[in-house]
């Protein structure tokens, strides 16, 4: 009997983590007539909930553990049109009590709800002068590449790269000045695919412990740890992998030279297009004691010896057909690609993750 006592109070002790509470979401896209509108988040499972609408009207209900982002998408049908409709979207949380969305469409509509919709609500206006800038950009990107203007599209790219240092700053600086919101720990969580432990560290250890403790949280303390030792200034780890005719190849092997350790794969579409980068790095120099050893997080070997091929990459390639499961990716904590390490002579961690331009002014630093 003092045994299943002692079992009830643990589960009632665990179970407001678990606990499921009521929200209600109503609202109007004004300009919306006959539509369908849906709303998908992920709590502890996917949910997806649509309403078919003649007047941009929608209602929903149900219940969440804690706020939890999610999307509202408007469907509109499109006669004569490919794919024959159109879908605008909006973000918001989902979270206990009411919430209303009202305006003339998801882009312009204005939320009200809980603490942290308020929150992610104050997130967005601070971010949105770095978002104006990308959109400008956007049209300008998508005007060179209609007109294949390389020379453009590079100088574009330098540009994306300041603006997405500006906005990471700026939401560094919102996490840190509301450690204990859902929002600042989903931002974190953003973070968390590519770690420099010298800002993340920081950052993670002013969240609330609530977010620390969960499990989550471990696996995030988990990845800090792992990110120390590839940090710039440690000795980078040694390892054996495959390259494409089936020989091993170590890291270890190239010692006395630089190295840009390179992780990618063929289906990947950010790393296809830092390819002619590398590529124009490489062949400057390449006879300046520079080599480039890739790692594919791929599964298919054709397509991983095809994409080589067609980008024209003459340096070191292994993969043990993985794909994220790929051992070297796992022993360098790599969760999102392309990322990049240069190692120095003497094995030493000297740079991390330098993409455009930034790849070959570094390399001039140090070479030339």
């Amino acid at each position: 009997m003092k045994k299943i006592i002692i079992l009830i109070l643990c589960i009632f002790q665990a179970s407001p983590i678990l606990a499921q509470k009521a929200y209600e979401i109503k609202g109007r896209f004004t300009s919306v007539k006959e539509a369908t509108i849906t709303l998908a988040y992920k709590d502890q499972q996917g949910v997806e909930d649509s309403v078919h609408t003649t007047d941009g009207s929608f209602s929903f209900s149900g219940t969440v553990s804690r706020p939890v982002k999610g999307m509202l998408m408007v469907k509109t049908l499109q006669p004569g049109a490919y794919p024959g409709f159109s879908l605008e979207y909006v973000e918001l949380y989902v979270e206990p009590g009411k919430t209303s969305v009202n305006g003339p469409a998801p882009a312009t509509a204005t939320i009200n709800g809980g603490e942290a919709q308020a929150d992610f609500n104050l997130l967005n206006q601070q971010l949105k002068p770095a978002k104006v800038k990308m959109d400008q950009l956007l049209a300008k990107y998508n005007k060179a590449t209609a007109e294949r203007d390389s020379l453009a599209l590079h100088a574009i790219m330098d540009q994306a790269t300041v603006i997405n240092n500006e906005r990471s700053k700026l939401e560094e600086d919102f996490i840190s000045a509301h450690p204990a919101s859902y929002v600042s720990w989903d931002l974190l969580k953003q973070h968390s695919t590519i770690i420099d432990p010298v800002t993340f560290e920081p950052l993670f250890s002013k969240m609330a412990k609530q977010f620390r403790e969960s499990e989550e949280g471990r696996e995030m303390a988990e990845q800090l740890a792992l990110s120390r030792k590839t940090a710039v200034g440690q000795q980078a780890m040694d390892f054996e992998q495959m390259d494409v005719n089936g020989k091993k190849v170590t890291l270890s092997s190239l010692k006395g030279r630089y190295v840009l350790l390179d992780f990618w794969a063929s289906w990947c579409g950010p790393c296809r297009a830092e390819n002619p980068n590398v590529l124009k790095a490489y062949n400057k120099f390449k006879d300046k004691h520079l080599e480039i050893l890739a790692v594919s997080l791929d599964q298919n070997k054709a397509n991983w010896l095809s994409a080589i091929e067609k980008d024209a990459m003459p340096w070191i390639h292994v993969s043990d057909l993985k794909g994220w499961k790929n051992e070297v990716a796992a022993q360098y904590g790599i969760r999102s690609i392309p990322q990049n390490l240069l190692i120095g002579p003497d094995g030493r961690i000297i740079a991390k993750n330098l993409r455009g331009s930034a790849l070959e002014k570094k390399l001039s630093e140090i070479l030339e």
